[in-house]
C-alpha cells in the first residue's frame, strides 16, 4: 500500500512539474506576444550580400539581423530547416525582422526552397547569377575590378586622367602620384555604334542634385545606390562604397538589353 501510495506522489509531482512549466511557456508566449515577437519555422536561404533570410511556410522571405550578442547563423546553410524566435515584420518586399534566437531543426539543401522564389530575388539582385564569360579584369595601385562579359558583348579597357583617355600606361605609373587615375572596364552590344555602360575606380565621383532621385540596387554581394534624372526610365549611375562607380552611357539598345545589362553588373567584384 505505502509503495502504491509512493507511486502515487510521483506520478503526481511530475504531472504538476510539468503544469508548471506549460504555465511558464503559455506565459512566456503571452509576453512575447504582447511585445510583438513571434516564433517561425521555415527554411534558410544566404543571400549573395551575406544576409540570412528565413523563408516561411508561405515562402516568403524574410531578411533577417541578429540582434543577439551570438552568431545565431553560423552554422546554417541555404535550406536548412530552422526555428527562429524574432520581433515585428516589416512590411516589404523582401520583408524583415530582427531575429534573437535561431535553432537548427534538420538539414537542407538549396534546391528545397522553391525555383520560382530562387529566380524572382535572382532578378532583384539577392541571389548570385550564373553568367558565363570572359572575366575582365583591371588593376591599380589600391583596388582591382573585374566583371564577366557574355558572348555578344564587346569590351574595352580604359585609363582615365581627368575623363581624358591615357593611351600609354608607361607614362601613366611614372606620374600616378600626380595623377587621378581611373581604370574603366567599358562595355556594349556587339554590333552597337553608340553608347556604352562604363565601370570604374573613381575617387573624385561627384553629382548634381537637381532632379535626382536615388534607390537602394544590389549587385550580386554589393549593394549600390542607384541615381536617375527627372522620372527617366534608364538610371544613369550606381555608386558602390563611394570610389566604385557605374555609369550608364547606353544609346537606343538600352530599352532592348536593359535586363542583360544588370545581369552583367551582377558579376562585379572589387576590392
Amino acid at each position: 500500500m505505502k509503495k502504491h501510495k509512493k507511486i502515487f506522489t510521483l506520478l503526481f509531482s511530475i504531472v504538476a512539474i510539468l503544469i508548471l512549466l506549460t504555465s511558464f511557456v503559455v506565459a512566456g508566449f503571452g509576453i512575447m506576444t504582447t511585445k510583438g515577437y513571434g516564433i517561425t519555422e521555415g527554411r534558410c536561404l544566404i543571400t549573395a550580400t551575406g544576409s540570412y533570410m528565413l523563408i516561411d511556410e508561405n515562402n516568403s522571405p524574410i531578411v533577417m539581423s541578429n540582434q543577439s550578442e551570438k552568431d545565431l547563423f553560423a552554422d546554417l546553410s541555404s535550406g536548412d530547416e530552422i526555428l527562429v524566435l524574432h520581433d515585428g515584420i516589416q512590411e516589404s518586399y523582401p520583408a524583415g525582422t530582427g531575429a534573437y534566437y535561431c535553432i537548427k531543426l534538420n538539414d537542407g539543401k538549396p534546391e528545397d526552397i522553391p525555383t520560382s522564389l530562387i529566380e524572382n530575388l535572382t532578378e532583384m539582385g539577392w541571389l548570385k547569377k550564373d553568367v558565363k564569360g570572359t572575366r575582365v579584369e583591371c588593376v591599380g595601385e589600391n583596388y582591382k575590378i573585374s566583371l564577366t562579359i557574355p558572348d555578344g558583348w564587346e569590351y574595352e579597357q580604359t585609363l582615365y586622367k581627368n575623363d581624358i583617355i591615357l593611351t600609354n600606361p608607361e607614362m601613366l605609373l611614372e606620374n600616378s602620384e600626380k595623377q587621378e587615375v581611373y581604370d574603366t572596364i567599358e562595355f556594349r552590344p556587339v554590333g552597337v555604334e553608340e553608347g556604352k555602360i562604363v565601370f570604374r575606380f573613381d575617387d573624385n565621383f561627384g553629382v548634381c542634385g537637381t532632379g535626382l532621385e536615388s534607390k537602394t540596387v544590389y549587385l550580386g554581394e554589393y549593394i549600390g545606390n542607384m541615381g536617375t534624372y527627372d522620372n527617366s526610365d534608364k538610371w544613369s549611375f550606381i555608386v558602390l562604397e563611394e570610389n566604385y562607380v557605374i555609369l550608364n552611357q547606353s544609346g537606343s539598345w538600352w530599352n532592348e538589353h536593359k535586363d542583360k545589362v544588370m545581369e552583367i553588373l551582377s558579376t562585379i567584384e572589387y576590392e
